[in-house]
């Protein structure tokens, strides 16, 4: 037996031997194909990057419970132009608030309740409707962290008049009252979705440019406005009686807010209102280290 096994073990090494010949021209000719192959597409992963967009709450009191809620059609109106939106609730941990927001690639300021005069130094008139001061607290509380981030931040109706007070600037609390001569800026719900008054934008603007037309027809939901203008804000849209109808800011990557619900409009088959939430969301990105936009000490 000794003899045979002696005899088998040549066998045996030639083919250990043959299967490492084997696996080596295997891995060379892989190599060998792979020269002059393509690297990852990285410009697949940008393209298919869809930004965090924060969405501020409106906060509903029943009895002892509260609940942080928004619209749908901001959810949509996002989703269907490539972002991903995400409702900010409602909480008392400043930690837990600035890691909210340290994930967002964006802020969207809502429409909502009036903004409480107290917030802007003013005192309440017999024609305010209803306000809450804990969310304008806790609006700025959000709008301070996304300041210091930088990330770009859009508007809509109260989001538009919060933005003003934020940087110093007031309110009519009242335009029937306090504007006597304006035009209807009130519609009924129904008529939420149809444009109902014209708008002129000034030509150089960041607005005027995104937007692509001299004038536009926007729908209208508020009974207050842009009184006295926020500290860095230029006006680039208004109504034929005077009333401001947007904002913008040259020295912040992207900060546009309206009076009208824009978003109500693109989902009744608005495509050139869509234009502003496609331009908001192509300015968000991932975020690099930035120079915050200096604090303007709200109240």
């Amino acid at each position: 037996m000794a003899l045979k096994i002696k005899a088998l073990q040549p066998d045996r090494n030639r083919l250990f031997y043959f299967f490492i010949d084997f696996v080596a021209i295997f891995f060379f000719v892989v190599s060998a194909n792979n020269i002059g192959a393509e690297p990852p597409n990285k410009s697949s992963e940008i393209e298919s990057f869809k930004p965090l967009i924060g969405i501020t709450a409106s906060l509903n009191q029943s009895g002892s419970s509260a609940c942080s809620s928004a619209n749908q059609t901001y959810i949509d109106v996002l989703s269907q132009n490539n972002g991903v939106p995400i409702i900010l609730p409602f909480v008392d941990s400043e930690e837990v608030l600035n890691q909210m927001v340290d994930r967002l690639d964006g802020l969207l300021l809502t429409g909502g309740i009036d903004v409480d005069p107290s917030f802007y130094g003013a005192e309440p008139i017999k024609e305010l409707e209803a306000s809450n001061l804990k969310l304008d607290i806790y609006e700025s509380r959000i709008l301070k962290r996304a300041l210091e981030r930088r990330i770009p931040i859009l508007g809509i109706c109260r989001g538009h008049q919060f933005l003003n007070v934020y940087f110093h600037g007031t309110l009519y609390q009242d335009i029937p009252s306090q504007c006597p001569e304006s035009i209807s800026h009130r519609k009924t719900s129904n008529e939420k979705k149809i444009a109902s008054h014209l708008i002129t934008i000034e030509k150089e603007s960041q607005f005027h440019q995104l937007i692509g037309v001299d004038s536009l027809r926007v729908n209208s939901s508020h009974h207050q406005s842009v009184d006295r203008l926020g500290d860095g804000f230029r006006i680039v849209a208004r109504t034929s009686d005077g009333i401001v109808e947007a904002i913008e800011r040259d020295d912040y990557p992207f900060m546009i807010s309206v009076q009208w619900h824009p978003e109500l409009m693109v989902l009744n088959g608005d495509s050139t209102m869509n234009k502003i939430f496609v331009a908001f969301i192509e300015s968000c990105s991932p975020q690099t280290a930035l120079s915050p936009l200096s604090d303007p000490s709200p109240k």
